[in-house]
């Protein structure tokens, strides 16, 4: 089944045992990593926002989202 919301541009930095659960997966197929000494950055293109904040409040303190600011907003109100 295809989604119907619209694609997105997700940035999300993880850090410890986030950090290294991220980098053993592929997210997209225009997934980028760059890794700054205390974690890891992602960047990725979805479609599936509710996936995407599932997995970022799922790391608890090992996640911070970067961009868009409504999945900011989101993790802020459900953190």
């Amino acid at each position: 089944m295809y989604s119907t919301e619209k694609k997105r541009r997700f940035r999300i930095a993880f850090f410890n045992d986030g950090a290294m659960r991220i980098k053993e997966r592929r997210w997209s197929a225009d997934q980028q990593m760059k890794e700054p000494p205390d974690g890891v950055i992602l960047s990725f293109t979805s479609a599936q926002y509710g996936k995407v904040l599932k997995l970022v409040l799922s790391n608890g303190r090992d996640a911070l989202p970067l961009e868009p600011a409504e999945l900011v907003r989101d993790w802020q109100e459900n953190k």
